[in-house]
């Protein structure tokens, strides 16, 4: 998958005809901790179907004080299978559970749906910059070196 950076423009093009919608209440657990921000993004045979990067903190029942994302999925029919990604600001990690789109339905709520997964490798830091063949040979009239 992309880089998600332009995920709402991508999924607005994508999803501006779809007429069905599903709204689907998540929880997201990385390594087994739960993830309170980031981006939760829903797929239906590689296309963005929906997204949300505002988890809602839950002030009651049995997962209060948990961040949900609420998040509304677009197609054109019932029955396609829905994957997730989760994009931590510092990597992607595709989220194991998939759900069927279901038309007007609601999923998850009170008790939402628990996607898992785990937190993406860290990519290792750029490699040094290669040494450059500087002479130090000359100033100009304000006395700086040039080379």
């Amino acid at each position: 998958h992309r880089r998600l950076r332009s995920t709402l423009t991508i999924w607005l093009e994508v999803n501006a005809g779809r007429k069905e919608v599903n709204a689907v209440t998540a929880m997201v657990s990385l390594d087994g901790a739960d993830q309170t921000s980031g981006r939760l993004v829903a797929f239906a045979d590689g296309e963005v179907r929906g997204l949300n990067d505002a988890p809602k903190l839950t002030p009651f029942g049995p997962y209060k004080g948990k961040h949900l994302f609420g998040i509304t999925i677009y197609a054109n029919a019932e029955g396609e299978t829905l994957s997730f990604m989760f994009d931590t600001l510092k990597g992607l990690a595709p989220l194991k559970e998939t759900i069927t789109f279901v038309d007007n339905g609601i999923q998850g709520s009170a008790l939402p749906v628990v996607l898992t997964g785990s937190m993406p490798a860290e990519s290792p830091p750029p490699p040094p910059p290669s040494p450059v063949d500087c002479r130090w040979d000359a100033a100009d009239s304000d006395g700086r070196w040039l080379h």
